[in-house]
């Protein structure tokens, strides 16, 4: 998953909470990305990346791949949930996030033009309620 962001090469610092979603599988008491399931999130703390570093493909716009990487919209979450949980065995959920104020963040498209974020920081805040009213 990677963000394109044509407005700006530089990341933007959030001046209040932000409010996204995001897609993750539960093990135990830890949380995975479908894509970069390396890391593991922790519910209700604060996610930070030290040495945020992202690309540009020309100097007008940036390419970030790494990062938290959000939706700005509930929808596209559930989209994204039938498409992973066709490829493997885990049960992904769509969770509320909160991009803190003080973080550094893009604000641009996934590689099909959904609207989202990537930032160095973030609170996974729970299972999104529009979640747990459709399932």
């Amino acid at each position: 998953m990677c963000l394109h962001s044509p407005t700006t090469p530089e990341p933007l610092v959030a001046e209040e909470d932000i409010h996204c979603y995001k897609v993750l599988w539960v093990e135990k008491d830890r949380l995975y990305a479908p894509y970069q399931n390396h890391y593991w999130y922790r519910l209700g703390e604060l996610n930070k990346i030290d040495g945020w570093h992202y690309q540009f493909d020309n100097p007008e716009r940036a390419i970030v791949s790494q990062g938290f990487h959000t939706f700005q919209q509930s929808k596209p979450s559930f989209d994204l949930i039938e498409t992973v949980s066709k490829k493997n065995r885990h049960r992904y959920k769509a969770f509320d996030c909160i991009i803190p104020k003080g973080a550094k963040y893009f604000k641009g498209e996934w590689d099909n033009g959904t609207p989202c974020y990537v930032s160095d920081q973030l609170i996974v805040d729970g299972e999104s309620s529009i979640w747990l009213a459709i399932y």
